[in-house]
């Protein structure tokens, strides 16, 4: 099997390049899980993938996936599934952020897969949010660890229960931190 890894990034970003027009099938799992543990961020170029094959791959490597119950974002659910998704549907930037970050366990891996991709710009950002912190300094380490950020958000019963996919109020705190 001809692939090439090569670095992105100094230290999180690994690009697995499809050189002869394997299946992504056909990639060693236990290699993709070892450059995953080294790396943390692997991107696959070149692979002729739809999202049923995505699936099909994430399936071979991650389970219990989730849906987006609570999100910030308006996504659309792609062929009936609720944990695959749109992002935006191209209508605006994402900034930086820890996704699904408000659950109360959040996610430890995430896939994401680009079936259209922009002519220009639409890049994905991915911080080393470890690295990140360790690179503040210690005033804003401080403060962060003093002072809990909270975010409220008024909205009707109806946009709350389509949002986070609850009929009680209650059960909210399943979600939440």
């Amino acid at each position: 099997m001809n692939t090439k890894t090569q670095p992105i990034s100094d230290s999180i970003v690994q690009e697995i390049i499809n050189l002869d027009n394997i299946s992504i099938l056909e990639l060693d799992k236990e290699e993709i899980i070892s450059l995953f543990k080294s790396n943390g961020v692997l991107l696959f170029r070149g692979f002729d993938v739809d999202t049923n094959l995505f699936k099909e791959f994430t399936n071979l490597l991650s389970i219990d996936f989730r849906n987006y119950a609570g999100g910030a974002f308006s996504r659309r659910v792609i062929n009936g599934d609720q944990t695959l998704l749109s992002v935006n549907d191209f209508k605006s930037e994402i900034k930086l952020h820890g996704e699904m970050y408000y659950q109360q366990n959040i996610p430890l891996m995430l896939w994401f897969f680009c079936a259209n991709p922009p002519l220009e710009d639409g890049e994905t950002t991915v911080c080393d949010g470890r690295q990140f912190f360790n690179e503040i300094n210690s005033s804003t380490k401080e403060l962060f660890s003093k002072k809990k950020l909270k975010f409220t958000v008024r909205m009707s019963e109806q946009d709350w229960q389509k949002k986070y996919q609850r009929d009680d109020l209650n059960t909210l705190e399943e979600i939440f931190q």
